[in-house]
């Protein structure tokens, strides 16, 4: 889903969240020491919520009610499995606070199985969607990722140059993240992709995470796409020296890219 506060006047703002309810100490289960081992060594927060949330900030509202306790503890583990999957200076940059476990997760009265507020970089997770889409945390990261390299979320020249001339990123369209992938045009991995450069550079991340070789492959007849992975790979990796060529092609597949 969109990273969200990255708007030129919401960062002149700078609004802290607002929670309504109990995300807040004392009102949150601990997490699955597991996950709670990765989190302190990159310095961040699981938090389970157990009340309604309600985030007011310019340009964007975000609600949620409290998670199942059950369900969270399940999704926690998978997620740790996905965490695992970084070095450790990736999460680091990414400059990440805090994940939030919850259910009923709307940005704008639209529901998404998670989303990054890059101002705060708190991630909220919907426990009761995000199994069925555990690339989703990898999308989130990066927005937080692209936010700390000083990438507009929705502004980025030199990507949209990479695109073909004919291309126009369109945001008032939100596509479903599981668009068939044959109506996905040239140069994208998804539909949800054309929606702006954020986007697309997000999904595009995720899908390395998932399916390296698979994405290679697709890349290798797409000139377009191909440009865009080159350029992505080489921003992760001046970032993060450890992401280069031998870890990706170690990385395990852990959600096939859909042919």
């Amino acid at each position: 889903m969109s990273g969200v506060g990255s708007g030129h006047d919401a960062r002149q703002l700078l609004r802290r969240i607002l929670v309504v309810g109990a995300v807040a100490a004392g009102g949150c289960s601990k997490p699955d020491p597991s996950l709670s081992a990765i989190a302190n060594a990159n310095s961040f927060e699981v938090e389970i919520a157990q009340a309604p949330i309600a985030v007011t900030a310019p340009g964007y509202h975000i609600s949620a009610e409290s998670a199942n306790p059950e369900r969270a503890r399940s999704v926690e583990r998978l997620l740790a499995q996905e965490l695992q999957r970084y070095p450790s200076t990736y999460l680091k940059a990414c400059a990440m606070r805090k994940i939030v476990m919850c259910s009923a997760l709307e940005l704008d009265g639209k529901s998404v199985s998670a989303l990054a507020e890059q101002q705060t970089h708190v991630i909220y997770l919907d426990v009761g969607l995000w199994q069925s889409r555990r690339d989703t945390i990898h999308h989130e990261l990066f927005h937080l990722f692209d936010y700390e390299l000083g990438r507009h979320s929705r502004l980025d020249v030199d990507w949209e140059l990479l695109n073909e001339d004919k291309f126009r990123y369109d945001n008032l369209r939100f596509f479903p993240r599981t668009t068939p992938r044959t109506e996905v045009p040239k140069g994208f991995i998804s539909m949800y992709a054309t929606t702006n450069p954020g986007e697309d550079k997000a999904e595009l991340f995720a899908g390395l995470l998932g399916d390296y070789a698979g994405v290679l492959n697709k890349a290798r007849a797409d000139d377009v796409l191909q440009r865009k992975l080159e350029t992505l790979l080489k921003r992760v990796r001046d970032r993060v020296a450890e992401m280069n060529t031998e870890y990706w092609e170690q990385l395990p597949i852990s959600a096939p890219l859909r042919r």
